[in-house]
């Protein structure tokens, strides 16, 4: 008789699966010792690993049923964390959606503002992306329909210290050309003021000329030189250059090419400065008492901004002729983007401003406050170039 064939299968086969590390001879001694009535503890090495099974066991069944429980449950479990990501999200976007420092500014340009546009709706970013489009801005009026760089091609005005036929004061009716070959030196007298327009502009398909009733500036560049040729007296020197506003009735021109009171914008002398009590006063070229003092005064005044904006200004000082070189004599080169658009009354008449009347003004004062002015001490040269768009 084997000493297995009292073995239970049943009972073996869920011994060894209970315990796999466990084999047959482990199973007969275990029931031997539960024949017997013997403690367990008898046994030790045995017992351990009993003890070790048995804890094993447990952990499998827990296991099992936590993975169980966790299967049964996984969707009940998803749906609720779910949620509660949604509405975190949700929490997070909040604030986002309701900030105006990101949605109104357009020139916000760091890293951080790129980041928050990205998390906001389409309709919320302002950077535009991709090509720009051709479409008509909305809002306020912003200039011509077609944007400047789409219209015809670039044309030029050059002008000289010798073009002196179109007066920015009067701006009398100029059918011809008002460009003349540059020559030798314009002089000028100590306490003397002399303007010149630089943006005259007659009807036509030249490429002088304007095919419209108005032009759009682009650049313009002022370049020479002025010099101071007294051997006794000195100067001080104000150059500006100056966009007539307009807006000036016939009455207060000297003189009128256009009738019925027609809006110009003329270069008036007698305007151009602006006190600080608010009072308006003009360029000083008499010679009566006081008036030397005037000059040198209205070095340091503003310019009147109601009818002119300012588009360059600068002053320098001027010796005479025994002093060192470079003390009497100056070179500028003034070169001044513009936005400027030009409109003119007439459609022949190349001097018949309404409005932007672009005029180099240059004046010189005596630092002694002398009245009386001194001839032929100022010899200026320059030339410019007058840069604007047409259709």
């Amino acid at each position: 008789m084997s000493k297995y064939d009292d073995i239970d299968p049943m009972e073996l086969d869920s011994f060894l699966r209970t315990n796999p590390r466990l084999g047959v001879d482990d199973y007969l001694r275990e029931m031997r010792a539960s024949a017997r009535g013997r403690a367990v503890d008898r046994t030790p090495g045995s017992s351990r690993r009993r003890k070790v099974s048995r804890v094993r066991s447990r952990s499998v069944g827990t296991r099992q049923q936590l993975s169980f429980s966790s299967m049964s449950n996984s969707r009940s479990v998803s749906r609720p964390r779910s949620s509660s990501r949604r509405s975190t999200r949700m929490d997070i976007d909040a604030p986002l959606k309701k900030s105006v420092q990101y949605t109104q500014s357009r020139k916000v340009r760091h890293k951080n503002a790129r980041t928050v546009l990205n998390k906001m709706p389409a309709g919320g970013k302002p950077y535009a992306r991709g090509r720009k489009s051709m479409k008509k801005p909305k809002g306020a009026y912003r200039g011509a329909v077609m944007p400047k760089w789409a219209k015809g091609e670039t044309k030029h005005i050059l002008m000289n210290d010798q073009c002196v036929t179109v007066d920015p004061a009067t701006t009398h009716a100029s059918k011809g050309n008002p460009f003349v070959a540059h020559g030798d030196e314009t002089v000028m007298s100590i306490g003397e003021l002399k303007a010149w327009s630089l943006n005259p502009c007659l009807q036509g398909n030249d490429i002088t000329q304007r095919n419209g009733r108005s032009i759009d500036g682009t650049y313009l560049r002022v370049q020479g030189h002025i010099r101071n040729a007294s051997s006794a007296d000195k100067a001080y020197v104000r150059m500006m250059v100056l966009a007539v506003k307009g807006g000036q009735t016939a009455s207060v021109t000297v003189s009128s090419s256009v009738a019925g009171g027609t809006a110009k914008a003329a270069f008036l002398q007698s305007s151009l400065f602006k006190r600080i009590d608010g009072s308006i006063v003009g360029f000083e070229d008499g010679t009566a008492g006081g008036d030397g003092a005037k000059r040198v005064r209205s070095l340091q005044l503003p310019v009147n901004k109601t009818l002119y904006t300012v588009l360059a200004d600068q002053k320098m000082q001027l010796a005479n002729t025994t002093e060192s070189f470079g003390s009497s004599d100056r070179l500028f080169d003034l070169k001044i983007p513009l936005k400027q658009r030009t409109l003119f009354g007439t459609s022949d008449d190349s001097s018949s401003f309404e409005k932007n009347q672009l005029v180099f003004v240059v004046y010189s004062a005596n630092p002694k406050c002398d009245d009386t002015l001194t001839a032929s001490a100022i010899p200026i040269e320059f030339e410019s170039k007058y840069s604007y768009k047409d259709f």
